[in-house]
């Protein structure tokens, strides 16, 4: 039997987000707070929404608060479809930023849902692995295979070592890009393995080969341990 296949969207950390997602993973809710102000506010910003001061703070809260509003949704995008009906809510922290956010645990009905409930976050662990394409900033990767085509297409127009069939074989073997793809991003908790944006199946299917290697050996507890003796 194949395993299920989680189709709702995975969220992309972005530099202001980043530290977020990174607690999240860990099962620990944060937002920001203004130094200056102390204004405490989500989503996660660059500048204070109130004061537009850039001299901002992280920290942990409660994970509790109340449900201020909601609605029913009867009309689920993609990936969504076993959960309908369900609510979309904004939810109030103890703290007092407000978050959108979904409600579990109960049947997502108005006799259910009653405004000012307390609520609890919880958090839904969906992948040990993620192999991503498309990732901006792989100069290296790109700019090796650039190189090995050029190298490849010289040597075809040598009379001499074009003509040797198996020694231009293994040539494109050793620079074929495919047969060493997926390169292991630090930092986050499990295996992120990065595949060449020319990826192609094979290629791809190397990344998850790679990613199912570093699973079965632990790598990231053993990368864990060499930064944290280092450091």
């Amino acid at each position: 039997m194949s395993e299920e296949v989680y189709r709702k969207p995975i969220p992309v950390p972005v530099p202001e987000s980043d530290f977020f997602w990174k607690k999240a993973n860990q099962h620990e809710l944060w937002v920001q707070k203004c130094v200056d102000c102390q204004n405490p506010f989500f989503y996660p910003r660059m500048v204070c929404p109130d004061c537009l001061s850039e001299n901002l703070e992280w920290f942990k809260t409660s994970g509790k608060g109340f449900l201020y509003t909601y609605m029913i949704n009867h009309r689920p995008p993609p990936g969504f479809e076993d959960d309908s009906p369900y609510a979309i809510a904004i939810v109030q922290l103890e703290e007092g930023p407000r978050m959108m956010t979904n409600i579990v645990g109960i049947e997502n009905t108005p006799e259910n849902l009653v405004l000012d409930m307390p609520l609890e976050v919880v958090f839904e662990d969906i992948a040990d692995v993620a192999v991503c394409d498309g990732f901006i900033g792989n100069v290296t990767i790109k700019s090796s295979a650039g190189v090995a085509n050029v190298v490849k297409r010289f040597l075809e127009k040598q009379p001499e070592i074009s003509s040797h069939t198996e020694v231009m074989k293994n040539f494109e073997a050793q620079i074929n890009p495919q047969q060493f793809n997926g390169a292991s991003l630090l930092g986050l908790r499990g295996s992120i393995i990065k595949s060449h944006g020319n990826a192609t199946v094979e290629g791809f299917a190397y990344a998850i080969r790679q990613a199912m290697r570093e699973v079965e050996n632990a790598i990231p507890e053993l990368i864990a341990k060499k930064v944290a003796a280092i450091i």
